[in-house]
């Protein structure tokens, strides 16, 4: 074997034994790779799935707090139709007071103000959604509106109509032509009605309204005239002195003034009229039969 023989079979045999010694190396390099590439695969598909957790977790908040925003409008709209179906309710029972005083047994209001709300409304569980809550809201709100018309007109007219006695005492004179009232022969029409009493009795507003006169007059002496709804007016005459001024708001019951002898009297009395714009009308048209059954006697 010659020299160059030799050397390249030795180069050979130190390449071999070079790459023996090397093997475990590369062995374990590519065991690391592998590795790599399976925990490379493992955090992709990871990462995958947590951006799709994430992306599912903020959908669900957003709708969270949506469902949040629309059961706390709908607490407050429920807070709001409470309150104003409490006021309904003071005003349904004044209403129903007030025909007691008018002497009707029967009332057409006897039913709960929440059972009229409530009897054609469904109930919507939270949450809601937005259309269902905006029709909710305004189906509520036209009822509230009409129940609220139908009191407030019912009131007005029970509240403002005369219909108790101003005063106690014995009726006498009436509405009408009466003869030999100031002349014997001779008939005056009556514009109201008498009612004799002790002076200093008080009289009372028969209905609500603003007093639009307080004064002396020749005839009726010191009277009282009270405006109320309706064009209709009250007057109280003969009265020995005043409890209310001019422009003052009243109410049914409230004393404006005491019994006297003053102006054109024959006695100690109330004169009472009402009146529908200018014209005098028979005041016991507008006293209920109920009050008329109190009207107590002198010395009783």
């Amino acid at each position: 074997m010659d020299r160059k023989t030799k050397l390249s079979s030795n180069i050979n045999q130190v390449v071999k034994r070079q790459i023996l010694a090397s093997w475990p190396l590369f062995t374990l390099l590519l065991v690391f790779s592998l590795l790599g590439i399976v925990s490379l695969a493992t955090w992709t598909v990871g990462f995958g799935d947590q951006a799709a957790n994430l992306f599912e977790i903020n959908q669900l908040q957003s709708e969270l707090e949506f469902s949040k925003k629309q059961n706390q409008g709908l607490r407050s709209f429920l807070a709001q139709l409470d309150e104003k179906v409490s006021l309904l309710e003071l005003l349904a029972q004044e209403v129903t007071d007030l025909k007691k005083i008018k002497g009707s047994n029967s009332s057409p209001f006897a039913v709960p103000v929440r059972q009229l709300l409530t009897s054609k409304t469904h109930y919507v569980f939270f949450p809601v959604q937005e259309q269902v809550f905006e029709r909710m809201k305004g189906e509520l709100n036209e009822r509230i509106n009409h129940l609220g018309k139908i009191y407030t007109d019912g009131y007005l007219k029970l509240a403002y109509t005369p219909s108790i006695w101003p005063v106690n005492g014995i009726l006498n004179d009436r509405f009408g032509n009466i003869k030999g009232r100031f002349e014997i022969g001779k008939p005056s029409f009556h514009q109201g009605i008498d009612v004799s009493t002790w002076i200093g009795s008080p009289v009372k507003a028969t209905a609500n309204g603003i007093v639009l006169s307080a004064k002396y007059h020749p005839t009726y002496g010191k009277r009282v005239i009270l405006q109320h709804q309706l064009g209709i007016s009250t007057v109280y005459a003969h009265l020995s002195n005043y409890q209310v001024k001019t422009g003052s708001a009243v109410y049914r019951g409230q004393v404006i003034g005491f019994v006297g002898n003053t102006g054109r009297s024959t006695g100690p009395h109330l004169h009472y009229e009402v009146r529908v714009g200018n014209i005098a009308v028979n005041p016991m048209r507008y006293i209920s039969k109920y009050a008329s059954n109190l009207l107590p006697k002198l010395g009783s």
